[in-house]
């Protein structure tokens, strides 16, 4: 699964996640095959981003599959604190704190390493 930009999506991709406007109702369900249709509606209702299904799951979990278990627990509990107050469900802030709990674990690695 990736998050791309609306300029970015072309016809023939797989919806990932359901799209759906501010309301929360659904304008494209996931598994859906996006057309040109799609997009052009999609950037009517100001969608700016969705997450789409990709063949190639190394670059998404790159960086999480060497980390100790117990260091990720604890950069998702530190990351999921400073996002309490944001729409969690929003694919630029599912990005956001994918990164965050990466980047978080790497620098709680670095500092216990230190120690």
């Amino acid at each position: 699964m990736a998050t791309i930009k609306m300029e970015q999506a072309n016809a023939g991709m797989i919806v990932a996640v359901d799209v759906k406007d501010r309301s929360g109702r659904v304008l494209v369900r996931s598994g859906a095959e996006i057309t040109d249709k799609h997009i052009k509606m999609l950037k009517t209702w100001g969608i700016r981003f969705i997450e789409i299904v990709t063949e190639d799951h190394e670059v998404e979990h790159k960086l999480v599959i060497n980390i100790d278990p117990a260091r990720l627990a604890e950069a998702t509990d530190i990351a999921k604190s400073l996002f309490q107050h944001t729409e969690h469900e929003h694919p630029a802030i599912k990005e956001l704190i994918a990164l965050s709990i990466q980047r978080i674990a790497q620098k709680l690695g670095t500092n216990t390493h230190g120690a």
